[in-house]
């Protein structure tokens, strides 16, 4: 077993690093690949089959010609960041998904087992917080981009087979199957800000993916934000404006992707698209950006 690092201090993640963890069975079966896209909460690895890696480096022949297929991960591991002070703070933790997935559904989370395991680490042992993830596949969705129709059409065009499971689906039909699931996903949205008094975190690039059968899914559900109505802007544990920034994300699904106009009204626009308060939310992220830039240079 390696020993010489905490796995959760380790920044480059290889297979071997997890499978020689004490609480994880190393079989063979399955190998473990550092995701492109890593969490400021988790270390994400892809869960490989170790027969499809074997492809990927090897290639197979298919009708007289080698290929390599690049291995598609079977599930997504998320080990946790956080150190927690005991059992019942991780779980606390843990429950965050239940409350994302009671109030937006399982068709629109990505789901996740979060498990509990006793981690021997060097100098001791330590309860750590994992997740086994649903890996979708798709293309990102950044609100933060050109969100639009059009641009929903680009997407499915980069997804080579975009297919429903009745078989193949006009273009014009599974944009508008990705628009009547925003529609969904805005209304459980506001649900969850009015009734639960939270949001997740839809402000990361890569936290909404769009599906080649027109399904958007939320990948990122371990940051989980209260929602106050109160003046003072509330950040999450790392400093940032989440809340803030998550509901301009859904102010900008209606508006843009939707094409419906932003009713200033309703509570929560009027509260958190106040011109005064987004320009306080763009200067502290702005802040945060620029320190965040400075520990990694």
């Amino acid at each position: 077993m390696n020993m010489e690092k905490d796995i959760r201090d380790k920044p480059n993640i290889r297979s071997e690093d997890i499978t020689g963890l004490n609480f994880i069975r190393d079989s063979g079966t399955y190998l473990f690949r550092k995701h492109y896209r890593q969490g400021l909460r988790s270390r994400i690895m892809e869960v490989l089959d170790s027969n499809d890696i074997r492809k990927e480096k090897k290639g197979e022949v298919v009708d007289g010609i080698r290929l390599f297929p690049r291995a598609k991960p079977l599930k997504m591991l998320r080990i946790f960041i956080n150190r927690f002070d005991g059992l019942e703070d991780a779980l606390k933790e843990a429950k965050q998904f239940k409350i994302i997935a009671r109030y937006l559904g399982s068709e629109v989370i990505a789901a996740s087992d979060e498990f509990v395991v006793d981690y021997v680490r060097p100098g001791g042992r330590e309860i750590v917080l994992c997740g086994l993830q649903e890996y979708v596949e798709g293309e990102i969705l950044d609100p933060w981009g050109p969100l639009h129709v059009k641009h929903l059409a680009e997407l499915f065009k980069c997804m080579e087979g975009s297919r429903d499971s009745g078989g193949d689906r006009p273009l014009e039909a599974l944009v508008q199957k990705a628009c009547t699931n925003a529609d969904n996903l805005v209304g459980r949205l506001k649900k969850m800000i009015l009734e639960g008094n939270c949001i997740p975190d839809l402000s990361g690039v890569g936290n909404l993916i769009l599906t080649r059968k027109g399904n958007i899914k939320l990948v990122d559900i371990n940051n989980i934000s209260p929602v106050t109505f109160r003046a003072e802007i509330s950040l999450d544990d790392k400093g940032y404006p989440v809340c803030d920034k998550s509901i301009e994300v859904v102010s900008l699904m209606e508006k843009k992707l939707l094409q419906r106009p932003i009713h200033m009204n309703e509570t929560i626009y009027r509260t958190f698209l106040d011109p005064q308060r987004m320009k306080k939310v763009r200067a502290i992220e702005k802040d945060f950006i620029t320190a965040a830039s400075s520990e990694v240079h």
